[in-house]
């Protein structure tokens, strides 16, 4: 209804991804609406794995695609890192024609696995420029990246973790 006042709403749609991390259990919950699925880099773990949610895009989305929507729930840890982001970001081309891909999303995380988030999600959105060769992008590009607890907290064993988000 609020897209009401542009005319038709037929062709209206967004995307998101919704979070809810509760450091108390150590869950973090993802509902997803069309996004690409957010990544999880576990501390000490070499690759990322992907936190799948079903979902389709918010609008005219389930009138469109038989899916059940259902949440995913992961166990959180010190140390952990989630990178949601955008299309744009993993299907940024170079001139070669050659996407980005989560593979050079993965690799420029890992990279700077140890930086402050806010950090990380420059580096992010600099690698995808670097790659296209453009500093304009082809696509919306957007990250968000969350570490649950910080190097110290790493460190201390029982400690409830904090979060930072960027």
């Amino acid at each position: 209804r609020q897209f009401e006042h542009l005319g038709t709403t037929r062709d209206l749609t967004a995307t998101m991804n919704l979070f809810r991390v509760s450091t108390t259990n150590q869950t973090l919950k993802l509902a997803n609406a069309g996004m690409p699925a957010p990544l999880m880099f576990r501390y000490g773990q070499a690759q990322p794995d992907p936190i799948q949610a079903a979902g389709v895009y918010v609008g005219s989305g389930y009138s469109h695609y038989k899916v059940e929507p259902a949440l995913a729930t992961e166990k959180i840890h010190t140390g952990d890192l989630i990178v949601a982001y955008s299309d744009g970001v993993i299907e940024a081309r170079n001139e070669s024609g050659n996407p980005w891909g989560v593979g050079g999303l993965s690799s420029q995380v890992m990279r700077y696995h140890d930086a402050d988030v806010e950090d990380i999600a420059k580096k992010i959105i600099e690698g995808v420029a670097n790659h296209s060769g453009t500093e304009l992008p082809q696509d919306d590009q957007c990250a968000v990246v969350i570490r649950i607890g910080n190097n110290a907290e790493r460190r201390r064993e029982n400690s409830a973790p904090t979060i930072d988000v960027a």
